[in-house]
């Protein structure tokens, strides 16, 4: 039988803690079910152990932090992650294992689609999510329409070969960039996403605007590294072309000469670092796909 770990990271979820855990343990009766706190200043660590779940405090504030945390401490076949608000639906929790421990998938999403009982997302939440997994869909060819969704499957050569950096809800990115550069099976699913608790007035801990640029920042570090060469490509060609332009519209002034010539330099700095960070990527992504295979789809 596989082991079955459940990673639940929380920050002042006393709301809807419990009933997570409860309905985790109600679908996968013997999965081991971990809360891992990010310090809540409430009651949610008391309301987990009385809930019979394993808590496990990370100091370092971010989710990040918490989802890198876990994964280094446990062991297991297969790993669910699951947000601690109680938005999302714990019946669809056995397909995705199946998947993971029967048809060798190493991450499998659940998609977010909203229950009939359930309010819409914020606007801004929802137009971000949209164009964020669209880029990454489009960058890292990568099937899937919700890229920032935090339900998912996970198998251990996955877990266990996935060097995160990311400290808050960027890690979703990572996870999804890891696996184009591991070559890993990704499915998706569909889950019912339900109505928030009114925990903070039923508003979401992600912030539009500040974590969605530090998303953004994200997928592009993560795209430097999945493909140097087209990253820093576009740059060259693009300097290269501006240089062009001021060199054939400014012949004759000095200061279109030395634009156009600082942005052929420009254009030259970017080619090189392409060519170079190609062939050192090259090395670091055979380095994590041997990590990758080395473990199996099940603990040895």
């Amino acid at each position: 039988m596989s082991v079955v770990n459940v990673i639940i990271p929380t920050l002042n979820e006393e709301l809807s803690i419990a009933t997570v855990i409860n309905d985790f343990r109600r679908e996968v009766p013997s999965a081991n079910i971990y809360v891992f706190d990010n310090v809540s200043s409430d009651r949610t660590v008391d309301i987990a152990r009385a809930a019979g779940a394993h808590v496990i405090t990370v100091p370092n504030r971010g989710k990040g932090n918490v989802i890198i945390r876990a994964f280094a401490e446990l062991d297991g076949d297969v790993f669910v992650m699951v947000d601690g608000d109680g938005t999302y639906d714990s019946s669809v929790v056995q397909s995705m294992i199946g998947l993971v421990a029967n048809d060798a998938v190493d991450m499998v999403v659940a998609e977010r689609a909203l229950a009939t009982n359930s309010v819409d997302q914020r606007v801004g939440h929802a137009t971000g999510n949209r164009l964020i997994s669209g880029l990454v869909r489009v960058l890292f060819r990568v099937d899937t329409r919700d890229v920032l969704s935090g339900y998912r499957a996970l198998s251990r050569r996955f877990v266990k070969s996935f060097p995160g950096t990311a400290t808050g809800f960027e890690i979703e990115v990572q996870m999804t960039a890891h696996a184009a550069i591991v070559a890993a099976a990704v499915r998706t699913i569909e889950a019912a996403y339900r109505e928030r608790q009114l925990l903070t007035n039923g508003r979401s801990k992600l912030r539009t605007i500040r974590d969605g640029l530090r998303i953004l920042f994200a997928i592009l570090r993560s795209y430097r590294q999945y493909a140097p060469t087209r990253f820093f490509g576009t740059g060259a060609l693009l300097s290269f072309v501006t240089a062009a332009f001021a060199l054939s519209n400014w012949p004759t002034d000095l200061q279109g000469q030395t634009a156009g010539l600082l942005m052929f330099v420009a254009g030259l700095i970017l080619f090189s670092s392409g060519v170079v960070l190609t062939a050192i990527t090259r090395i670091q992504r055979q380095q994590l796909r041997l990590a990758y295979l080395q473990y199996g789809a099940t603990k040895k």
